[in-house]
């Protein structure tokens, strides 16, 4: 190994180090409590194909999706797949779907992981949809938090049934904080770090060879 490669073995040990930034916190409503409302898939069999949806608010700014976590249960033997869709809200009700995630949900909450190319505006309220597909048999437990708010629900597609001050389900929304005058997620300060510091060990790995 040459010196050149061992004096900067320390340096990259400590970019490897470096933790991810991680994305705000959006929502939260956090802790889940003990009950909820049934989430199935349509080859379940017993109730019918049975979503569940959930507002939430964004506040003073505007956020990049990233993810989200819902206090979604299988019940045993249960797992399956499940369909979370975010959508915009039209005047109390459900509007129109800016992003569908697919998970598979095998036990106690699920996070979802976004595109991050779905933009939450500031002082908006949106939809969290929860769609069981397939043999999915589960439940969407509300929050322990007393947090109230607007929900729905429905069975085999038929229109939503809205409940107005209801408890609101688990949910956690994370996102990256919009810059105001780019139209792209701002950089998140570890990749920061780490873009710079690779620059500066390329320009030193440079100017030593240049020296030799």
């Amino acid at each position: 190994m040459t010196r050149m490669n061992i004096r900067t073995l320390p340096f990259l040990a400590a970019l490897a180090l470096l933790p991810a930034a991680q994305g705000a916190v959006i929502f939260d409503n956090f802790p889940k409590s003990a009950g909820g409302r049934v989430v199935q898939g349509p080859g379940v069999g017993t109730i019918g194909d049975v979503d569940q949806a959930t507002t939430f608010e964004v506040g003073a700014g505007s956020y990049w999706l990233t993810s989200l976590t819902l206090g979604l249960d299988a019940l045993p033997g249960g797992a399956g797949p499940v369909t979370i869709r975010v959508a915009e809200d039209n005047a109390g009700e459900i509007g129109a779907t800016l992003e569908s995630i697919n998970v598979i949900v095998a036990g106690a909450s699920i996070q979802a992981i976004a595109s991050g190319g779905t933009m939450l505006m500031a002082n908006t309220r949106y939809w969290v949809i929860a769609d069981g597909e397939g043999n999915f048999d589960g439940s969407w437990r509300f929050n322990d938090s007393g947090d109230l708010g607007i929900t729905a629900g429905r069975t085999d597609g038929n229109p939503w049934n809205y409940r107005a001050d209801d408890d609101r389900y688990a949910l956690i929304v994370e996102g990256t904080l919009k810059s105001a005058n780019l139209s792209t997620p701002v950089p998140e300060p570890g990749s920061v770090i780490l873009f710079s510091a690779g620059i500066a060990v390329v320009a030193g790995l440079r100017r030593r060879r240049l020296l030799r």
